[in-house]
């Protein structure tokens, strides 16, 4: 059994939704709260909750013409969208955010199933595919009211806050259900780590400037987003990835904490800037190349980098590196409340952050009972993981997961195919072997129509007429 050296305390028993016990805990705070890092536009903590007031008060009179209780968003990183997320669950409804870049035919396979109140979106040219037109209504039109009247919640902590769809760490994409409960048990994870013990994790405080590449419509960017302003951090919004710009950004800012995929860790290596501001960096979403982290290392000898480990389903954070870690090929030891056992050198984990249950089950999930994270383990003798495999099918390109079975089930669904034989991962290509008549060059630019960039690259299509690289 592995368990954290930090003992789990309920610091907040009081507060039914996350929204009560993220602003009891940022009101605190007198300085700004987040900053586009283009504009330079801030909003201070007080502000910011007036903000999500304002917007609570014109959700309410717009959602209530609707029944249902989920409401989709189709939206890039800004201020206003971290805003109206808390104005959102605070009502009582529940967010689903969708990646933007989405293709048609991923966002209808998203919605198939879900009753949806309405969809928020920016991107202009949703009403092109979106069924419901009726339902949709932009980001800009969602304005703040002068006129607040306090909404007490009327539910409570197993109300479901979030639907993440899982970018397929356990298998084919599939939306995740999040409680209120579970946020709020991320925030007493946050502030029982902060406590005194044998193993320091780092975390940020008042005087850290945090920038980063993680997108809101993923557990990893939203949940760690609010996490850094829980600490009472100031949060830089980053919305496009251009590299030049964001080490920029990076050093006209005086960034003093980033939060990384390992991709972005190239751009360091190969432009070498000097950032005398920045002393963290966390790294997370995927595995990371060792050797890379022990060169950065050389290069910033004062930068601590912590990687973070784990998924979804638990909420966001499982194991962190300590910051004298020095041994990179490590992903760190049990986050407060975290409970962990390796079966068949599968990771099995407990936690309290634990997901409700995916959407497509209708029973809720027990979270007294193990889950198995697909992840395969060997613990060291200083109590850290080291990841040594995977268990399931999953190929990766940069910071994503791809499951073949949603490649698979796209194709088959466009055009006849006998057969899917097989796709699997071959050196630095994905293959992709069919039985059909129908020509790879075909097959090819159904992938590219009908799912997002990332699932484009490097497929070898084998039929049985032909065979071709893209």
């Amino acid at each position: 059994m592995i368990s954290s050296s930090h003992s789990f305390k309920e610091h907040f028993s009081t507060e039914v939704s996350f929204p009560q016990v993220f602003f009891k805990a940022t009101s605190q705070f007198n300085k700004t709260a987040l900053v586009d890092a283009e504009d330079t536009v801030g909003v201070s903590f007080n502000e910011l909750i007036e903000m999500t007031n304002g917007y609570e008060s014109f959700l309410f009179s717009y959602l209530k013409k609707g029944k249902e209780k989920l409401v989709v968003t189709i939206c890039g990183n800004s201020l206003k969208f971290l805003s109206i997320t808390l104005a959102i669950t605070k009502l009582g409804y529940c967010v689903v955010p969708l990646n933007p870049s989405l293709k048609k035919y991923e966002i209808v396979n998203s919605l198939e199933d879900l009753e949806v109140n309405c969809i928020i979106t920016d991107r202009f040219d949703a009403h092109k595919f979106l069924q419901k037109t009726d339902k949709l209504i932009t980001l800009h039109e969602i304005q703040g009211c002068a006129t607040v009247v306090p909404i007490p919640p009327t539910f409570d902590r197993s109300h479901p806050a979030f639907i993440f769809f899982s970018s397929g760490t356990t298998g084919a994409s599939k939306g995740i259900e999040i409680s209120h409960g579970s946020v709020i048990a991320l925030f007493n994870q946050l502030r029982s780590s902060s406590g005194t013990s044998s193993f320091n994790f780092t975390t940020v405080d008042q005087n850290d400037k945090v920038y980063g590449v993680l997108p809101y419509f993923h557990v990893g960017g939203l949940f760690t987003t609010y996490s850094m302003l829980f600490f009472g951090a100031t949060v830089y919004i980053n919305d496009k990835w251009d590299p030049k710009l964001f080490l920029n950004n990076i050093v006209e800012n005086e960034i003093t904490t980033l939060n990384l995929v390992p991709p972005v860790l190239q751009v360091f290596e190969k432009m070498r800037p000097n950032l005398p501001h920045l002393k963290k960096v966390f790294v997370g979403a995927s595995k990371v190349d060792p050797n890379q982290i022990y060169r950065l290392k050389r290069a910033y000898p004062s930068m601590m980098f912590i990687q973070l480990y784990g998924m979804t389903e638990v909420g966001l954070i499982m194991f962190m590196t300590p910051a004298e870690n020095d041994d990179a090929s490590k992903v760190g030891i049990a986050f407060p409340g975290i409970q962990a056992k390796i079966v068949n050198q599968e990771l099995l984990i407990k936690s309290p952050t634990m997901m409700s249950r995916y959407t497509h089950e209708s029973n809720l999930y027990n979270k007294k009972d193990w889950f198995h994270t697909g992840d395969l383990v060997e613990c060291c003798s200083d109590n850290q993981l080291r990841i040594i495999g995977r268990k399931k099918n999953m190929i990766k390109v940069r910071a994503w997961q791809i499951n073949p079975e949603e490649v698979e089930d796209m194709i088959a669904k466009k055009i006849n195919v006998e057969t899917v034989l097989h796709s699997r991962e071959f050196k630095h290509d994905m293959k992709l072997i069919l039985q059909t008549s129908t020509r790879p060059e075909f097959i090819r630019s159904l992938i590219q129509e009908n799912l997002i960039s990332y699932k484009h690259a490097f497929w070898i299509i084998r039929s049985s007429h032909s065979s071709s690289k893209s």
